[in-house]
């Protein structure tokens, strides 16, 4: 296959390096993407040519006059390609007496030629004991009988899989470690294949053609050159044209699971403002942004203005404030209208993975051996639910070596797993959460304490309090001001729970509770109004702040209460059950309440002096 050779070729940058050092060095460890597609332009008319790397390795050190080029690996053995080439180490080596082990010997005899030649060995995984015997054997003989110039090319496919006493037993070594192709390799191919993709309703201009190959090479980053291959394929098979790369990549990365945001539209984004009404209380502010956020993220356009972020997730958002506020209640919301499907939220509380073990349980765990290789829970969630929001809750409790896999993510969209697999991350929604701030903040010379009983700065205060201890708490405290730049203005400051909203909360806490015990029991529970004044009351004199302390002190005065009653009392429950007063036992040194059924005071059947006891 060739190039338009009107189109610039750059040469890669592991390329430029090993041809460099040809006959400089004799010893080269390549590693890493040695199985991928290689662009070598070696022709006088300048045109690049696409082949293997064995392929390449031949046309390379045939240019630099190396007569012998021999392959050994496990599975073929030693072969010498090139007929003519054959023809000269046969007759080079009728003098050389044979060895006791078969394999050593014609590795020996190459080693014994003449002429500069090249041995390349292709390691398959870490335990090829023999190939690596048969490696010390050939490499104890280079320097002594081989030809000043020959060289030995040892190709493994990962990094990990080099054993450490090739560096340190011999000075010569020269290592090469193949990345996966850049965004101007991936140019240079997609501009080679350009014609095999499924023809545009309309011929592009050559400016237009070369701004689609230029975004679609951005939106491929971490795929190889074989990955692009297949998409002309790909493209002919479900009629989707050149022009249209973002579906073609999408149906490549995701297959039909793919569809899931093109099914998001107005009527999504209405059911999304209802249901965040009535489940998010006082943060108005925050649900309108986080709309819009998610509005920009549903057509495509959460890189904007940063273009190179073309695979970053599709939105991220960091949500900050106190506890108990409504900021993992906002992820189940979205997770609920946008995603439909509880298994593709997916929660991890950073406290659980604040040792150094936690990257392994995330990310998985490489061995020696890749076939052993494990994948991490995040790999598998996003692998097997390509669209899923991913919930970070306490983010600045996560070990270090978390912190810093996470900014690959944010920017680049994907990683690679421990068992070499691709994992893309651009069509999830990623939640932060953290609480940090929310009980003391500074601004300027002022300190402020929201501990204090009765304090409530304006939102304007909190929101700038807060922002500023995550800045400092990231860039300082936990020297990751990368992950910090990664999270842009997506930060959202959600606001204390105010008086206004507190009722509305109650109420609607009532209601699932109700609920609750209508599935659990079968009771209809009534509730009279005097039983949300009562708890408002209580509510603003411990003086609670967030809807889980609400949530306590409801499960305290009613729960309890009539958790009692209907264990204590079974004769008296009916189908219906109306509570109309609730209120605290006297005499007592600690908090008891009780609940009044239908007018019926039923702790007549607790014996006060007993508790008094």
């Amino acid at each position: 296959m060739t190039m338009n050779p009107q189109i610039n070729y750059s040469e890669s940058q592991w390329i430029s390096s090993f041809e460099h050092f040809l006959k400089i060095k004799n010893i080269y460890v390549i590693s890493g993407n040695i199985n991928d597609i290689v662009l070598y332009d070696n022709s006088p008319e300048n045109t690049v040519f696409t082949m293997d790397i064995n392929s390449f390795l031949i046309q390379i050190c045939q240019k630099h006059d190396f007569r012998i080029l021999a392959f050994y690996d496990e599975s073929e053995g030693f072969s010498i390609p090139i007929a003519s080439q054959k023809e000269l180490f046969d007759s080079c080596v009728n003098d050389i007496q044979p060895t006791e082990t078969p394999h050593d010997n014609p590795c020996r005899q190459f080693i014994k030629q003449p002429y500069p030649a090249v041995l390349i060995l292709r390691f398959f995984s870490e335990g090829s004991d023999a190939l690596f015997r048969l490696l010390k054997s050939v490499l104890s003989n280079l320097s002594l009988l081989g030809h000043p110039h020959s060289m030995i090319v040892c190709l493994f496919d990962h990094a990990k899989n080099v054993p450490q006493w090739l560096y340190q037993n011999y000075s010569t070594v020269h290592a090469i470690d193949i990345g996966k192709p850049s965004e101007k390799e991936r140019f240079q191919f997609l501009s080679l294949i350009y014609d095999d993709f499924y023809p545009a309703q309309n011929a592009l201009s050559s400016k237009d053609k070369a701004m689609c190959i230029q975004n679609f090479s951005r939106l491929t980053e971490g795929l190889m050159l074989s990955e692009l291959n297949v998409m002309p394929y790909l493209s002919t098979r479900h009629k989707i044209s050149v022009d249209q790369y973002l579906q073609l990549v999408k149906q490549y990365k995701f297959g039909r699971q793919s569809a899931i945001w093109q099914s998001i539209n107005t009527k999504t984004f209405e059911r999304a403002n209802q249901l965040l009404k009535k489940r998010i209380k006082g943060q108005d502010e925050v649900v309108h942004a986080v709309m819009d956020t998610l509005k920009r993220a549903s057509i495509g356009l959460s890189g904007i203005p940063r273009s190179s972020q073309m695979n970053a997730p599709r939105s991220v958002l960091f949500f900050a404030g106190p506890t108990g506020v409504g900021k993992t209640e906002m992820a189940r919301c979205i997770a609920e209208i946008f995603f439909g499907d509880q298994s593709q939220l997916f929660r991890l509380d950073m406290n659980e993975y604040s040792e150094p073990s936690a990257e392994a349980r995330l990310f998985g765990a490489a061995t020696r051996d890749q076939m052993d290789a494990v994948d991490g829970c995040l790999i598998r969630q996003v692998m097997q639910q390509p669209a899923s929001l991913i919930v970070f809750e306490n983010i600045e409790s996560a070990h270090p070596n978390v912190l810093d896999r996470l900014p690959k993510i944010l920017t680049d969209g994907y990683m690679n797993g421990p068992q070499g697999n691709t994992v893309f991350f651009s069509e999830c929604i990623i939640v932060f959460t953290t609480s940090i701030g929310s009980a003391q903040g500074k601004i300027g010379d002022k300190k402020y304490d929201f501990t204090e009983t009765g304090f409530m700065p304006k939102y304007e205060i909190v929101k700038q309090l807060i922002r500023m201890t995550v800045e400092e708490h990231f860039k300082i405290k936990l020297k990751r001001p990368k992950l910090f730049h990664c999270l842009g203005d997506n930060i959202f400051v959600f606001d204390f729970i105010r008086g206004p909203v507190i009722p509305d909360i109650i109420e609607a806490m009532l209601q699932d509770v109700i609920s609750s015990v209508a599935q659990r029991t079968g009771i209809k529970l009534i509730c009279s109004d005097q039983i949300i004044e009562t708890i408002h009351e209580i509510v603003l004199r411990k003086d609670v702040n967030g809807a889980r302390g609400i949530a306590n002190v409801i499960e305290h005065v009613l729960v309890n209460p009539l958790s009692r009653y209907l264990f204590d009392c079974p004769n008296k429950i009916d189908e219906n059950l109306y509570i109309s007063t609730i209120r605290r036992l006297p005499n007592l040194s600690f908090e008891l309440y009780e609940i009044l059924v239908q007018d019926i005071d039923i702790s007549n059947d607790i014996d006060v002096e007993e508790l008094d006891e």
